[in-house]
């Protein structure tokens, strides 16, 4: 399966190689209290939860480096 940022969140961190692409672009998310309960959501559907921190150009950086993958 192919990951992106359409990919569920808990699936980006099931891979190694996608959640070092996530941390690189967003450092601390794996570890932050409520990563749980978005686990479910793509990384688009928590930024309005955010508080800004997951920005449009964060998104776009991590779907450039997941393109990578094969």
């Amino acid at each position: 399966m192919k990951l992106s940022v359409e990919s569920k969140i808990g699936e980006l961190f099931d891979d190694a190689r996608s959640k070092e692409i996530v941390e690189k672009h967003l450092p601390g998310l794996s570890d932050h209290p409520m990563i749980g309960m978005a686990m479910g959501m793509t990384l688009n559907q928590i930024i309005p939860f955010s508080g800004g921190q997951i920005t449009p150009e964060a998104i776009e950086a991590i779907e450039a480096d997941l393109a990578k993958l094969s």
